[in-house]
């Protein structure tokens, strides 16, 4: 179980926390603007030492109810090939994310995310003798160096829905942008138990102003961290306010 619920939070970190609060991928609808509801699906492969996963697809949508607050909603169906196969959802988690400022000069961007994994809401295959309302809590940051190179920060501490066991966790984020594509790598680093230490490097195609395509490919660097694992997302969003034409 602890295996996968650190595959999950790397998951929520990189997508939510640390690369999606910010207006730099070429369309302010995927940032958290005032009624902007979007949808993030992916399809991601994980190699582990051990066993392998599969993810069918994860879903995260979201919804700007002002342009300092967010509201979001994470599940995942997952097939899981070890000794015994697991298939269903794995996880169903709300988020709530609020911005504290606008970047001024080299002072980042600064946000807070709270997550909180609701027991039970798993299927069968995915259930533990203990289930608990397990909180997570995220601090992030992203500061424009140029037009075209950001760096976003995030850090923050999460407790296991199987036993309540704290896990500190930490990610480091660069972007590039050239015309409509985005170039990105993450490096993220967890400890509790045991210790997780993952890189990776991906792309972002903005197909239209409201579609954007993502392909992204890492590695373990230690011996706990699967060693390969990838995905392929589509991301939609809308903007739920309509415009008001004054004469």
């Amino acid at each position: 179980m602890r295996r996968l619920f650190l595959s999950i939070l790397l998951v929520l970190v990189i997508t939510d926390c640390s690369a999606r609060f910010h207006k730099r991928r070429h369309t302010v609808n995927f940032a958290n603007n005032a009624g902007v509801f979007g949808v993030e699906t992916r399809l991601g492969f994980e190699l582990g030492r051990y066993k392998s996963s599969v993810w069918m697809p994860d879903i995260l949508v979201r919804y700007g109810v002002t342009d300092f607050l967010e509201v979001s909603c994470y599940t995942q169906i997952l097939y899981e090939q070890s000794d015994a196969d697991r298939f269903g959802f794995s996880v169903v988690q709300p988020s709530t994310k609020f911005v504290l400022n606008k970047q001024r000069g080299f002072v980042p961007r600064f946000a807070i995310t709270y997550y909180m994994t609701l027991p039970k809401a798993s299927t069968k295959d995915f259930k533990t003798d203990n289930n608990f309302f397990a909180p997570a809590l995220c601090a992030s940051a992203e500061q424009d160096i140029t037009k075209k190179l950001s760096f976003e920060y995030a850090a923050g501490i999460a407790w296991d829905p199987s036993d309540l066991s704290r896990l500190y966790f930490t990610s480091l984020n660069a972007e590039y942008d050239i015309k409509n594509i985005t170039l990105f790598n993450n490096v993220y680093f967890s400890q509790s138990n045991i210790s997780e230490f993952r890189y990776d490097l991906g792309l972002n195609q903005s197909l239209t102003q409201n579609i954007q395509l993502e392909l992204l490919a890492g590695v373990g660097v230690v011996k706990n961290t699967p060693s390969f694992f990838c995905t392929i997302g589509i991301f939609f969003s809308a903007n739920t306010k309509r415009r008001v034409n004054r004469t």
